[in-house]
């Protein structure tokens, strides 16, 4: 590792995200929402609310010492976010100092990272970013050498993995199945008798404190919901994306699940009626497969996005590993982790935030693999150079683009909760909507104003519905988002405006607000 590129880089870092943070000081997402309303929970000893089976608690735990010193909780977790983002780098550095780099390379990397982990840092608040740390120290473990004949690293890395569990819960099921590969790569030798009884008595220590740290929140949320689970997400999204709907009945409303929600996104399982599975009948296994090709090809745009190099690392990664069997087993770690990782998400869903490892781990590789051209001679020294600089830039890009992306990200719906402030407008909303963007937007506005968001669950709703979802649910304020001003003029001479008693049309740009209120 390279001291003076490492330094510098993360000065740069820091004064980067000072410098960009007014461009990103408005992102936030309804997830966010969610953990930042478990951390107040918490923090207001409302406990059975604060357990959440869908949001994992560790960020929320985290920010509840801000919640007590009564500081913008928003605008705190982005700082918990950047110091996340900070000891992310450290880590980095730390596990690619364990493989041989060229010096250049070693010079350049650092930059490289410091693009990637600002872009994550101010995608989203919360819980990715935090797990994405707590993998990176994870793998430095699993890759040192011997550190299954140690019984602190074998603590270390059931520890993480624990902690990663509490960050997001995917980090469970993956180390479950990682964890004896871990093992069995670093006992590959010819006395097999000998590997096995070794592996499995750091595999036994592992599981125990694994399981010893995780159990309780496990029995905690199983005992609140009715039956064992270790979190609520997988079930919910494979039930969402096999049979989209919340009941088989036509469901009008999503209601908010607490009195301090903002929305049902706070915990989507009470909304959710039915539950459905690939083995719930053979219709459900032929959407899960053709839902599991959808991911893999999506996944598939994922890496080109990453960079247009992917496809060529990862060959040529497991091209270099299986030409040389003998390597050290750190480096058959990192192949495991790239191909085993992504594996889960591919059978529910993926995204780019879900694998934020992979573009650190690729940037690893490159330098893995132009180190071992370099020593090999069998590329130019010239051509080695230009790559050294071709492929850290290649990552770079999809990260700028993030953060091009996420420009003023929001900053329209803090000017229009604002707006609504200053007429009063708060309480329960429902809205139009044909895509997120809209629904996401007003989850945001509801949690700046104090409101709630009511929906609608359906979009094909007619009129008498529409009326009779008012007065149940004896909704305040409807809202009515428009591009054109031809939807405008046709929106305020339609039987849904009519029915308020006022009609806020001036309030901000794109949206009007008709109140049910006497």
């Amino acid at each position: 590792m390279n001291r003076t590129a490492s330094l510098a880089a993360l000065v740069l870092y820091v004064a980067l995200f000072f410098l960009l943070f007014p461009w990103y000081q408005h992102v936030l997402d309804i997830d966010a929402i969610s953990y930042l309303h478990v951390a107040e929970r918490y923090a207001n000893g409302d406990w059975q609310t604060a357990l959440n089976g869908y949001w994992s608690p560790l960020f929320s735990w985290i920010l509840v010492p801000l919640v007590h010193l009564k500081l913008d909780l928003v605008q705190s977790a982005k700082y918990v976010n950047a110091v996340i983002g900070l000891l992310t780098l450290v880590s980095c550095f730390r596990l690619f100092a364990r493989f041989p780099l060229s010096p250049t390379f070693q010079r350049v990397y650092p930059f490289a990272l410091v693009g990637m982990v600002l872009s994550f840092v101010f995608y989203e608040l919360c819980a990715d970013l935090l797990q994405l740390w707590l993998l990176i120290l994870y793998l430095d473990v699993v890759i040192r050498p011997n550190w299954i004949h140690q019984k602190k690293w074998v603590i270390t890395a059931a520890t993480l993995a624990a902690l990663g569990y509490y960050a997001k819960a995917y980090t469970f099921p993956f180390f479950l199945v990682h964890f004896p590969i871990a093992i069995w790569l670093e006992l590959r030798r010819p006395s097999i008798k000998i590997a096995w009884l070794q592996g499995r008595g750091a595999w036994i220590l592992g599981m125990v404190v694994f399981l010893a740290l995780t159990m309780p929140y496990v029995a905690a949320i199983s005992s609140k919901y009715g039956s064992f689970r270790i979190n609520n997400a997988g079930k919910l999204n494979t039930s969402w994306f096999l049979s989209p709907g919340l009941s088989d009945q036509r469901k009008l409303v999503a209601e908010p699940p607490f009195a301090d929600a903002t929305s049902y996104w706070d915990d989507p399982t009470y909304a959710q009626e039915k539950f459905v599975g690939p083995f719930t009948s053979f219709h459900f296994f032929a959407v899960q497969v053709k839902w599991w090709i959808s991911n893999v090809l999506k996944f598939a745009g994922l890496l080109n996005q990453i960079s247009v190099f992917a496809f060529l690392l990862l060959l040529g990664f497991a091209w270099w590993l299986f030409r040389n069997p003998k390597l050290p087993p750190s480096a058959w770690q990192l192949g495991w982790m790239l191909s085993l990782y992504p594996a889960g998400y591919l059978l529910i869903f993926i995204e780019w935030r879900y694998i934020w490892i992979i573009p650190v781990l690729l940037l690893l590789v490159a330098g893995i693999l132009l180190y071992d051209c370099w020593q090999s001679e069998w590329m130019p020294k010239l051509a080695a150079l230009v790559l050294t600089l071709v492929l850290p830039l290649s990552l770079l890009v999809q990260p700028i683009q993030e953060l091009q992306d996420l420009r003023y990200n929001n900053r329209d719906t803090y000017a229009m909760a604002e707006a609504f402030k200053a007429r009063g407008i708060r309480g329960k909303f429902l809205l139009n909507y044909e895509s997120f963007p809209p629904y996401g937007k007003t989850v945001v506005l509801c949690y700046l104003t104090g409101s709630q968001l009511y929906g609608p669950a359906v979009l094909d709703y007619t009129l008498d519905e529409f009326r009779s979802m008012v007065e149940q649910h004896q909704i305040d304020y409807y809202l009515y988002y428009y591009q054109y001003p031809w939807q405008r003029d046709a929106f305020l001479s339609s039987p849904h405006a009519r029915m308020g008693g006022r009609i806020y049309d001036d309030i901000h740009p794109g949206v009007i607000v008709v109140s049910f209120r006497n």
